[in-house]
C-alpha cells in the first residue's frame, strides 16, 4: 500500500525500518520492568508501533513534499523534522492521553489490565477441596464427599 502512495520501493522501506526498533524497545521495556507480556502489553506495543509508523509516514510526506520544490534530500528532510515536530508531538500526546485509563487501571475490570502480581484480592475465597502436603485429600473430607455423592443405601449394602 506505501509503494502504490509514494510509487516507489525506498520510502515505504524507510518508513518500514522504523518499526523492529520500536517494537524491540517496547519489548525490552517489558523485561526491564519484569511486567508480563500479556493483552494488555501487546495492545501497547501494537499503539507504540502505529505511533512511529504514523511520525515516519509524516515526516517522509513533508520532506517529499520540499524535494519536489527543488530543495536537497538533507535540507527537506532536516526542515521535516523542525516543522513537523509539533504536529508529531501533539498526536503521540493525544494517543498517550487516550491510552492513560487503560495504562492505570481503575474501575471495572481493572483486574485484567494489572499484572498478576500486582492484583489485590479483597477477600480469600475458601477451598473446595483442601489438600495435604502429599496432594491428597483428608479421609474425612473424602468420607463427607463420598457420603453425599453415593447413597445411604448403597453403602450400607442394600439395594
Amino acid at each position: 500500500m506505501l509503494g502504490i502512495l509514494y510509487e516507489s520501493y525506498i520510502h515505504p522501506i524507510t518508513i518500514l525500518s522504523t518499526l523492529p526498533s520500536a517494537g524491540t524497545g517496547a519489548l525490552l521495556a517489558v523485561l526491564l520492568f519484569r511486567m508480563d507480556l500479556d493483552v494488555i502489553s501487546l495492545i501497547g506495543i501494537i499503539l507504540l508501533i502505529g505511533i512511529v509508523k504514523k511520525n515516519a509516514i509524516m515526516m517522509i510526506d513533508f520532506a517529499l513534499e520540499q524535494e519536489r520544490q527543488g530543495k536537497s534530500s538533507e535540507d527537506s528532510i532536516h526542515e521535516a523534522a523542525l516543522l513537523r515536530f509539533r504536529p508529531i508531538m501533539m498526536t503521540t500526546a493525544a494517543a498517550l492521553l487516550g491510552a492513560l485509563p487503560l495504562a492505570i487501571g481503575h474501575g471495572m475490570g481493572s483486574e485484567l489490565r494489572r499484572p498478576r502480581r500486582n492484583r489485590r484480592r479483597p477477600y480469600r475465597e475458601p477451598d473446595a477441596y483442601p489438600v495435604h502436603h502429599a496432594g491428597c485429600l483428608s479421609v474425612p473430607r473424602q468420607a463427607s464427599i463420598l457420603a453425599a455423592v453415593v447413597p445411604a443405601e448403597a453403602s450400607a449394602g442394600g439395594a
